[in-house]
């Protein structure tokens, strides 16, 4: 289109006198929307040889793989027309209006009544929305379901979906040369899952719901347009998995927004309600460290090998040195272990540290964190009322064990007095038959018996219940990086949350004493490196010895030395938000939580 065209084109629109309807200033911009802004006479740019297909009384619109493959040849040949830019869109609104969301719409009209909604015959409102669903009553009337996603609540609620009426004679108020053929042939072109620009006016319905409604005052536009169908349905999980896309499409992007719900209760609970700063830390680094796992090795451009991080927990500590005295952090981490229900490569935690915290402190934290989420999040369901229900019946507090004397307890050995770091000594006292049925053995660190005696006696079985339970005061051969009481110097001030067997928060004062924390960490060495040399290097698998180089953290003596320069007594609160999102969502497996799915799926997409 030439500039003196479009010129043309514009003094026909806005010549139209102020005193007229809004249907006649409607009127001239409809044939330029039909005809994609051309100036031409509207009657030269319709092929009035083309057969309108009949539109029968109330029939579904089926919208077939011939149909959308005829549809696409025209697009291919005009892809502006159907595909426009949204600046060049608002250039030719000749209304002016602002675009308002269906939510917003619904919020604004939804309580009016029939007389009310008159009072707006002059506001035109510009709405944007995707087709779900196209029918016809007769052939003047069309009724078109669109939705825009514009209400994030987790529901699967209507607040943002609207019914758009588009009748011929709303159309063409005042002096038309829209024809009905025309009216037809445009109305035909839709498709379901298309996305549409509309503007009209607010009306009820004429049928028994009086339905809030957009009776248009001009012809819907496309502004995207579907090429490939989507399924009716999609129920098989592999499917699903493979094509989150399709996936969302078709059975709703609720996981999406539930998800981005709860981290987002997360964050305010930090964040607002508590003063805490939020911050970011290294992804990338030389040495991945705060955990006992196997890091992603990668290799930057100049030759030198990089791991991406298994934890945030040593830089997190850097900032709290550095001064800050509240700060947490929400962000992925990578571990290169394996694949199951609760467990992927990449997943996200978050990590909060602040100053003089007590490990009382650090439960009371959890459960208000606890309380806050389940008091304002914004779908129910079962595991949601049932925490609420139980907790609110307990004040908000979480169940308690402590380790060692609930251990001793079941396992029926008194543990007064062993050096639990000592894996010998330890193996030595526990009964023969639980040797067998965990598969306990010699070569074993401390630290991984006690994982497994705990694991069997006090997760599974104490811990089993919809309550959370917390787990406190850990040997501290199981706890590297914790502070340890006092007066017991073998165990820690740490405690683990769990919900039906499975863990969601780990907590614990941290180890501010550089000389202390030096020796843990060289003590975790020594066990490791006696372990390497005790089994023969011909009879080793490669699965032993990742089991033993994964068990202990690296030294990281540059951490240590920061230390020196002064770190005050600090409590430290980690929480998984994947597996928060399942419980609270309702999902088994980690993948259904995660927005493309666990590391098998991602690499299948």
């Amino acid at each position: 289109m030439t500039f003196l065209s479009l010129n043309n084109c514009l003094y026909r629109v806005f010549s139209a006198r102020s005193t007229q309807k809004i249907g006649s200033r409607a009127l001239i911009l409809n044939q330029l929307v039909h005809n994609n802004l051309s100036c031409k006479p509207y009657s030269q740019q319709v092929n009035h040889n083309v057969k309108t297909p009949t539109v029968k009384d109330s029939i579904q619109v089926d919208t077939t793989v011939l149909e959308l493959q005829e549809r696409n040849k025209k697009i291919e040949f005009n892809c502006d027309k159907y595909y426009p830019s949204m600046t060049e869109l608002q250039k030719y609104d000749m209304f002016k209006v602002e675009r308002i969301t269906l939510y917003e719409f619904r919020n604004k009209f939804g309580n009016m009544t029939d007389t009310e909604l008159k009072e707006f015959n002059e506001s035109v409102q510009l709405v944007y929305g995707r087709i779900r669903n196209i029918r016809s009553s007769g052939k003047k009337i069309w009724f078109l379901d669109i939705d825009d996603h514009s209400h994030i609540s987790g529901y699967k609620d209507q607040s943002s979906q609207l019914q758009v009426i588009v009748n011929f004679k709303s159309i063409n108020l005042g002096n038309s040369e829209v024809t009905l053929s025309q009216f037809e042939s445009h109305m035909s072109q839709l498709r379901k899952n298309d996305y549409i620009q509309c503007f009209g006016i607010p009306r009820l319905s004429q049928s028994r719901n009086r339905n809030l409604s957009l009776s248009v005052q001009m012809l819907p536009r496309i502004v995207s347009p579907i090429q490939s169908p989507l399924p009716s349905g999609l129920s098989e999980v592999q499917k699903r998995n493979n094509n989150r896309v399709v996936d969302y499409q078709v059975n709703g992007i609720y996981p999406l927004i539930q998800r981005a719900v709860i981290i987002r209760l997360i964050r305010n609970f930090y964040q607002d309600i508590n003063g805490f700063v939020e911050v970011e830390t290294p992804l990338l680094s030389s040495k991945a460290n705060g955990a006992s796992a196997r890091p992603f090795k990668v290799q930057f451009k100049d030759g030198h090998n990089l791991e991406l991080r298994i934890a945030p927990e040593l830089w997190l500590k850097r900032l709290i040195i550095s001064g800050m005295p509240k700060i947490f952090e929400i962000g992925k981490m990578f571990r290169n272990e394996g694949i199951d229900a609760s467990h992927n490569p990449e997943f996200t935690m978050l990590e909060s540290y602040q100053t003089y915290a007590t490990m009382e402190d650090l439960i009371e934290l959890a459960e208000s964190l606890f309380k806050y989420v389940l008091c304002n999040i914004t779908w129910e369901n079962d595991t949601i009322k049932e925490l609420r229900n139980i907790l609110s019946s307990n004040n908000w507090r979480f169940k308690r064990i402590e380790f060692l004397p609930t251990l001793s307890k079941e396992l029926g050995v008194c543990m007064d007095g062993v050096n639990l770091e000592d894996s010998l000594e330890l193996i030595t006292l526990i009964p023969e038959d639980v040797k067998r049925k965990l598969n306990l053995q010699g070569n074993m660190s401390s630290s991984q018996i006690l994982d497994k005696l705990s694991s069997h006696y006090l997760e599974d079985r104490i811990c089993s219940t919809i309550h959370p339970t917390i787990i406190y005061h850990h040997p501290l051969a199981m706890s590297p990086l914790a502070k340890s009481v006092p007066s017991k110097p073998r165990i820690t001030q740490r405690f683990e949350m769990f919900i039906k067997g499975k863990e969601y928060i780990n907590a614990y004062e941290e180890e501010n004493c550089p000389q202390v924390q030096l020796n843990n960490f060289l003590k975790q060495q020594k066990d490791k490196n006696n372990k390497m040399n005790n089994v023969h290097i011909s009879t080793i698998s490669s699965g032993i010895k990742d089991n033993i180089n994964n068990e202990s953290m690296p030294v990281d003596y540059k951490y240590v030395e920061v230390m020196r320069s002064g770190m005050p007594p600090t409590g430290g609160l980690g929480l998984g938000v994947d597996r928060l999102c399942m419980l609270l969502m309702e999902k088994p497996r980690i993948e259904q939580v995660l927005p493309f799915g666990s590391l098998d799926d991602v690499n299948r997409q």
